[in-house]
């Protein structure tokens, strides 16, 4: 949590000097000031509440330092995850784009393991947008993204480590 320091509501920062109403202008090293003199100055001391989730709610700091959070709308926020699903598997697919460009170029095969991986993450992003789609609500994409199905991706390594298992066997 982070501290903010207000004087009059107005949010004054540590190692900045500040105007108060009386046009007197104060040190940036206001804040070693002890508590008696903050709070005779009218200096007081906010603790701000952190946010929830920002990608499913919009978020504000009350005058107290809490928040105050809305539910972000179902439909744009299953659009930027599936987005978001969408750019993780272009990056994880790009990156053994190689083995593509050297069959078309040598005509050289592409290693069983990759193409093992590359079906496992055109899976797991359906398997991912099917998950956001038939989420009802906030709460429901709130459960997969703490249950891990949202960033439930296939490891390369594994597939490698399984298929060497398997020749081992």
């Amino acid at each position: 949590m982070k501290t903010i320091y207000r004087y009059n509501g107005r949010d004054i920062r540590r190692n900045r000097a500040w105007t108060d109403d009386n046009g007197i202008q104060h040190p940036s090293n206001w804040h070693v000031w002890s508590e008696e003199k903050k709070e005779e100055m009218g200096i007081t001391e906010v603790v701000l509440q952190s946010f929830p989730n920002q990608t499913l709610y919009s978020s504000t700091h009350n005058a107290d330092g809490s928040v105050n959070s809305v539910e972000k709308d179902v439909g744009s926020v299953k659009k930027r995850l599936k987005s978001t699903c969408v750019s993780t598997q272009e990056s994880l697919l790009s990156q053994h784009d190689w083995a593509y460009i050297r069959k078309i170029d040598k005509g050289t095969a592409i290693p069983t393991a990759i193409q093992t991986f590359r079906d496992a993450v055109r899976t797991s992003a359906t398997s991912i947008e099917t998950a956001i789609d038939n989420a009802a609500d906030i709460s429901a994409i709130k459960t997969l993204m703490n249950d891990g199905t949202l960033s439930d991706w296939p490891d390369y390594m594994d597939i490698v480590a399984a298929e060497l298992e398997a020749a081992e066997s």
